[in-house]
């Protein structure tokens, strides 16, 4: 499937934090300062469509909706506007049950981790992030990084939270979890239409 790096779009502008005109991510914002969503979303129609959605329209619909407002992209105001362009079922959630029920279904999901915060410290990013979850098993999480480097799960405590294969990130569901304790919701859960029947 298709793999989107926000770090490899140094020179893509997308302008966000919008509220606060004259900040630096309003004017001088990127796609690697602040485009995991965008890559992720497009990932998730990648995975459950037929069609091809570019970070370019993924941007247009990010600013046409306001996911722009605040510094990255609003997923509450994003994620309801590219299920319904691309006929998709989608729920949110907290609860890492539902994550995991979606995903051996056929779904995948937006994951909002919280990073670093008072004795706990991010295992996929210092602040917040979107990363993309794609299956699981009882046990474990496959995970797609928009952020990505071959050394970024190297120092602990990520590397003993984490197996990686290539981009490929494989974490439990409690570190999961954990990460994503601090934001709600916690989970963009994506499925097919035509999965529910």
């Amino acid at each position: 499937m298709k793999y989107l790096n926000q770090l490899e779009y140094p020179n893509m502008p997308y302008l966000t934090d919008t509220d606060h005109p004259g900040s630096e991510f309003s004017t001088g914002g990127t796609v690697l300062k602040a485009g995991c969503g965008l890559c992720s979303a497009c990932m998730v129609v990648d995975r459950l469509t037929a069609e091809n959605f570019s970070l370019e329209e993924c941007m247009e619909l990010s600013v046409s909706t306001g996911a722009n407002h605040g510094v990255g992209t609003d997923m509450k105001l994003l994620a309801p506007a590219i299920a319904h362009r691309f006929n998709l079922i989608l729920h949110t959630s907290n609860d890492v049950s539902e994550l995991q029920k979606c995903l051996h279904l056929g779904g995948c999901a937006i994951v909002n981790v919280g990073g670093d915060r008072e004795c706990y410290t991010g295992t996929f990013s210092k602040g917040g992030h979107y990363i993309l979850a794609l299956s699981c098993t009882d046990q474990e999480i496959c995970i797609l990084d928009p952020s990505y480097t071959v050394d970024k799960y190297f120092d602990e405590p990520r590397a003993s939270r984490i197996r990686a294969k290539d981009i490929w990130i494989y974490c439990s569901t409690e570190v999961l979890a954990q990460d994503a304790a601090n934001r709600t919701p916690s989970f963009y859960l994506f499925r097919r239409a035509a999965d529910l029947s």
